[in-house]
């Protein structure tokens, strides 16, 4: 409420008012998308196809042979060094996905799959 523009003191500067009502329209823009499912949803997938293009440091190449296959699930893991893991899907191996980022920092791996240790970087997957 510290930004709404009728919520201001009137001894404010034009500049303060200006900043109070950009802040103002950066929540309510922010309100109206995550306080809509639908919108939200959308917004998550546009995080999440954003944060796969970044650029992510990588820990080490893994086999997918060293890998833990999880039964219920039906996917691989990893564990990284902090703790969190690296999860593939059967789907993302037959897409030939060669980085799988941790679930909990920003560390990957690159996913070596074959007898050949070279693999091409390519397709990467990310934790959502």
């Amino acid at each position: 409420m510290s930004c709404h523009p009728d919520k201001l003191p009137p001894t404010c500067s034009e500049a303060e008012r200006a900043a109070a009502l950009q802040r103002f329209h950066l929540v309510d823009t922010a309100w109206r998308t995550l306080g809509d499912e639908a919108s939200r949803k959308e917004y998550d997938a546009r995080q999440t196809e954003k944060e796969m293009r970044k650029p992510w440091p990588l820990n080490e190449k893994v086999h997918v042979d060293e890998m833990d296959w999880q039964e219920d699930e039906e996917v691989y893991s990893y564990s990284c060094r902090c703790g969190g893991e690296y999860v593939v899907t059967v789907k993302d191996i037959d897409q030939n996905v060669s980085i799988v980022g941790c679930n909990t920092c920003t560390l990957s791996i690159e996913l070596v799959q074959g007898g050949s240790s070279e693999v091409q970087i390519g397709n990467s997957v990310q934790p959502t």
